[in-house]
């Protein structure tokens, strides 16, 4: 089996800018995903949330309008205490607001890993790559 050498300080720098290329892609990637999410959430709250509150302030005007009105005030009601329901068990405003700060902070390691490559990497040594890598591919881990 032929011996291999170790790899040399540029090869090793080289391989630190390359992981942190990679990284830099794969935070972009989950960044945007997030956003996806936060939308997602966004509309479902909107979706559930306007019709409730409609047919809640539909079921108080039937209701105090006309006294025949009381089953369809009553089932009215219902329709927006279900929906309001669902609503709640989702938690779909919470939901956006972690989607949205998960986004934020891959946006944070997307920068922090294009400035570690582009600005940091030549001036460093590479057991401070390696170290400034590790730290953030911990908190892209997180």
């Amino acid at each position: 089996m032929p011996e291999t050498s170790p790899p040399t300080e540029a090869e090793r720098r080289q391989a630190i800018s390359d992981e942190l290329e990679r990284l830099e892609e794969s935070a972009k990637y989950s960044a945007q995903s997030q956003f996806e999410q936060a939308k997602r959430w966004r509309l479902i709250n909107l979706w559930l949330g306007v019709p409730a509150s409609g047919l809640a302030a539909i079921a108080g005007a039937t209701a105090l309008v006309t006294a025949a009105g009381r089953v369809i005030a009553g089932l009215v009601a219902l329709a927006a205490a279900v929906l309001g329901a669902i609503l709640t068990t989702i938690n779909a405003s919470h939901r956006m607001n972690q989607a949205a700060a998960a986004a934020n902070a891959y946006l944070e390691i997307q920068t922090a890993a294009r400035q570690a490559r582009e600005i940091d990497l030549p001036a460093w040594t590479v057991e401070e790559a390696r170290s400034a890598l590790a730290e953030l591919t911990a908190r892209r881990d997180e």
